[in-house]
């Protein structure tokens, strides 16, 4: 009963999602998902206060902790390097490193790229091919050009297209981001990674290192708040750079 709930059934909960193993994962939560269950809870708390079900709040005193956590994305050294191996011929890796190296190159989310059917690409006038699609998390629409890279993924995959309608492999998240691993290993690349990484390389490395705007950026990731996007405003060697060398083109 929520009017029965206290304070010390906080801590409980809280200690339950970081330390419960998670079977298939074979680990914890993190801090901040679980972060994200206690600010559902916390809002079901506040609706019930708001409609008088209970009156003691529970999570007075209760403060949640955030982890300031960093972004993981490919250098663009990486990028190439990912790019370019061979995965032994491997048919399977390979169609995994499609799918993660089409988000790296459209921003999009598993749950978006996994969804994106050939009816959401239309050509524009001058004869580049657009992603027009509702985001899955937010339910914002989405209008992202797509770059060659892009399309060259799309191509490979016209015979999928016309068979499924659907633009990329069928493969559940939990694949792609063990795949990814093995993939990340014979490559070299020794980086904790999930498809989520191909979001944040789009954004720091295919985007700002190549001196796209911050506003231009929000909008392809399909943020509607810059304060959104800052948090892959990671300032780094390559950015630092390419404004080094645009200086010294100026004098």
């Amino acid at each position: 009963m929520l009017s029965q709930l206290k304070r010390s059934d906080l801590d409980g909960f809280e200690h339950f999602l970081l330390t419960y193993i998670h079977p298939i994962l074979k680990r914890a939560m993190n801090r901040n998902t679980s972060n994200k269950y206690m600010v559902r809870l916390k809002t079901v708390i506040h609706n019930a206060i708001r409609k008088q079900i209970i009156t003691a709040n529970p999570y007075d005193g209760f403060k949640i902790k955030n982890v300031k956590v960093e972004k993981t994305f490919l250098t663009s050294e990486e990028l190439e390097q990912l790019k370019d191996h061979d995965l032994n011929g491997n048919e399977s890796l390979i169609r995994v490193r499609d799918f993660f190296l089409f988000s790296v190159y459209t921003g999009l989310r598993f749950s978006d790229a996994i969804a994106l059917k050939d009816d959401n690409i239309k050509k524009a006038k001058k004869g580049r091919l657009w992603l027009l699609s509702t985001q899955k998390k937010t339910n914002d629409p989405i209008e992202i050009p797509m770059f060659e890279q892009a399309k060259e993924i799309y191509d490979k995959y016209e015979a999928h297209r016309l068979a499924t309608g659907f633009v990329l492999p069928r493969l559940s998240n939990q694949k792609v981001n063990t795949y990814l691993r093995e993939i990340f290993k014979i490559v070299g690349i020794n980086k904790h990674v999930h498809h989520h990484v191909a979001r944040h390389t789009f954004a720091t490395t295919v985007l700002l290192e190549n001196g796209i705007d911050i506003k231009t950026v929000s909008r392809l990731l399909g943020h509607y708040s810059v304060k959104s996007t800052e948090v892959y405003a990671k300032i780094t060697k390559d950015l630092l750079e390419n404004v080094a060398g645009r200086i010294d083109e100026l004098n």
